[in-house]
């Protein structure tokens, strides 16, 4: 979540039109402001995630994708906005929900990148792999609310977190063996929320 500091002429309705959230949102990510009023200089929760940038990505395409103002977008991205432009693996703030289309995208990108990482990890290609750690990692983050609602134990989405933590970690240090063994987990156990899902036909 990004935090933000209300300012003096701030309404609840008011930061919710500007980040393009509903007032609803802004009170179920700030528990606190249900019971009592804002103030100026208060800090409070901007509902959101991060989304990490593909290969043919453009700042269009992002805006289009999640349907966000590129206005917003650079205004939520500072970063971008100074540099003008966005590298391939860099992580932008966005606010909204991804949509279900993109969702089942993600769904499924975990599984090919999960796969295809290994002849990575094999060639001792590290930017590669070091990539697509990164992107399965974005995904499986972004996704991780919407496994608890369909069910997925709290145990199995945390093997599997961990798993991908510390393939970033033996990614980055190079270790072929290490970075082996934590696909091997994410393949063994990301099956099994697979099946949950088709199971609540979220997937087919």
């Amino acid at each position: 979540m990004l935090k933000y500091v209300i300012q003096p002429r701030d309404t609840i309705f008011s930061i919710a039109k500007k980040f393009g959230l509903k007032y609803e949102q802004i009170l179920f990510s700030n528990p606190p402001i249900n019971r009592h009023p804002v103030y100026a200089g208060q800090v409070i929760n901007i509902p959101g995630f991060t989304y990490t940038v593909r290969p043919d990505d453009t700042l269009n395409k992002i805006s289009g994708k999640f349907n966000i103002p590129l206005s917003m977008l650079l205004s939520l991205n500072p970063r971008i906005a100074c540099e003008g432009n966005i590298t391939v693996g860099q992580n932008i703030f966005i606010t909204n929900s991804p949509p279900a289309g993109n969702m089942s995208e993600q769904i499924s990108s975990i599984e090919k990148n999960s796969e295809s990482i290994m002849s990575d990890i094999d060639g001792e290609n590290w930017s590669d792999a070091e990539l697509k750690a990164s992107q399965i990692k974005s995904d499986f983050t972004q996704l991780t609310p919407f496994f608890r609602e369909q069910g997925v134990p709290e145990d199995l989405i945390t093997i599997i977190s961990d798993a991908i933590t510390k393939l970033m970690d033996e990614i980055n240090s190079k270790n072929v063996h290490l970075s082996k063994v934590q696909v091997f987990i994410i393949e063994e156990y990301y099956p099994d929320i697979l099946d949950i899902l088709r199971k609540n036909n979220q997937i087919t």
